[in-house]
């Protein structure tokens, strides 16, 4: 074998220093990237503010495993909502200047509903036409019409608002609007909801079709807030079990509470409603509605004009209960509940704020005039599908407002003068 040469040795020894010196860089680089991957998990579980250390003595039961979710009657899994709201000072009366009530400026800057998707958002936004429509009515001219909102537009959008216009959004228990979700989409994709599909969309957090979010504390709290708190700094995968930063989650709660009008209670609709007719000095007829959706019933689908059967909600199998009662389920909405309860107790510090006799007057006669309309309106109202599945679009654009939204409007406007009627001719007795 040929020796080399002294400049051939040289060469061959640089090559081999520099691919020694290569591959110690890529071990220096590889050592320093795992130690920041450490370091940053190992930080993050060091900051963690678990509700454990509030409320240890409300870790939900998780040995129901049969017990069913989906009726109205159930209470919350999981914490105590109500006293973290008291002790943590979240709740509110909401408020409307009596004056800029009665001048209508809410019309004049605004009527901002935020849609949140499956929490009563078609019937809300159907209301909200309502109430622009009817006091456009009674404005002394052909040409005022009152600026209106009501699409699935989030919170942050409205953050430079006018400071009279009005802001207000649906909330509803994450666990019953996750259930609608899952079956409305399954209704959608005509496809039974299975465990499978459920588990698939219970985990979903798409922007508008999701039932949770990226671990911001719950679906509605990454939809309402002017700010919502970073993606994965209220829940993470590594601790599912764990509330993270539950300090910042009432702060953006508390936030929520102050930066709306008011904010309606899916569970407690139509005290909710009656509540907004008198704060913004609105008439019974004003906030009569007839459902936009209903399990059972057909919808249209507008990107395909086909009419959709909704699957009614059927008793939930044990392993999708067992989830939906799960820690892992209440850390990743613990934000929605709190945010829930908060709007209920809010409500009913408006109501004491309001005058509990003027309140319950006329809660008395919205149900009265709500029950008539049902009587006389449901059978009448041209949804764009038929009780049999057949569309009717045509017809539906002339009864409604939008799509779904307010359908029945012109029996609705007919019981709403006919009862203003009556009560005019009684004043003059």
């Amino acid at each position: 074998m040929a020796r080399l040469t002294p400049n051939q040795e040289h060469n061959l020894y640089i090559r081999k220093s520099n691919k020694i010196f290569r591959y110690f860089v890529r071990f220096v680089v590889f050592v320093l990237f795992s130690l920041g991957i450490y370091l940053k998990i190992h930080f993050t579980l060091m900051k963690t503010i678990t509700v454990t250390d509030i409320h240890t003595e409300h870790r939900p039961n998780n040995t129901h495993v049969t017990k069913d979710l989906d009726p109205a009657e159930e209470e919350s899994p999981g914490y105590n909502y109500s006293e973290i709201v008291r002790e943590n000072n979240l709740a509110k009366a909401f408020r409307y200047p009596a004056t800029a009530a009665s001048e209508g400026n809410w019309c004049r800057y605004g009527l901002l509903y935020v849609k949140v998707p499956k929490a009563a958002s078609s019937t809300t936004a159907g209301i909200t036409r309502r109430i622009a429509a009817g006091f456009e009515s009674r404005l002394n001219s052909t040409t005022a019409k009152c600026i209106i909102k009501a699409g699935h537009t989030k919170g942050q959008s409205y953050r430079d608002r006018h400071p009279e216009s009005f802001l207000f959004a649906t909330v509803r228990d994450p666990t019953k609007r996750a259930i609608s979700r899952a079956f409305f989409q399954a209704s959608n994709e005509e496809v039974n909801a299975e465990d499978g599909f459920m588990m698939n969309y219970l985990t979903n957090h798409m922007a508008q079709q999701g039932c949770v979010s990226r671990g911001m504390g719950g679906f509605q709290m990454s939809y309402i807030p002017y700010t919502p708190l970073p993606p994965w700094s209220a829940w993470i995968k590594y601790e599912p079990e764990a509330v993270q930063n539950a300090i910042h989650i009432h702060d953006i709660v508390r936030q929520v509470i102050e930066d709306y009008n008011f904010i309606i209670v899916v569970e407690r609709y139509d005290e909710s409603l009656v509540a907004l007719q008198l704060l913004l000095g609105l008439r019974a007829g004003d906030i009569l509605y007839l459902s936009s959706k209903s399990s059972g019933d057909y919808y249209l689908n507008h990107l395909n004009k086909k009419c959709v059967l909704i699957q009614k909600s059927r008793t939930l199998t044990p392993n999708i209960s067992f989830y939906l009662s799960s820690n892992e389920w209440i850390a990743k909405n613990y934000g929605d509940y709190v945010l829930q309860e908060a709007a209920s107790q809010s409500l009913d510090l408006t109501i004491d704020a309001i005058g509990k006799e003027i309140f319950g007057h006329a809660l008395q006669q919205f149900i009265s005039l709500k029950i008539k309309a049902g009587e006389e309106c449901s059978s009448n109202a041209k949804f764009p599908c038929m009780r049999n599945g057949t569309a009717q679009i045509k017809e539906a654009e002339k009864d409604c407002f939008v799509q779904d939204e307010g359908c029945g409007r012109w029996c609705l406007d007919q019981i709403s003068f006919l009862e203003d009627h009556k009560k005019h001719k009684t004043s003059r007795l």
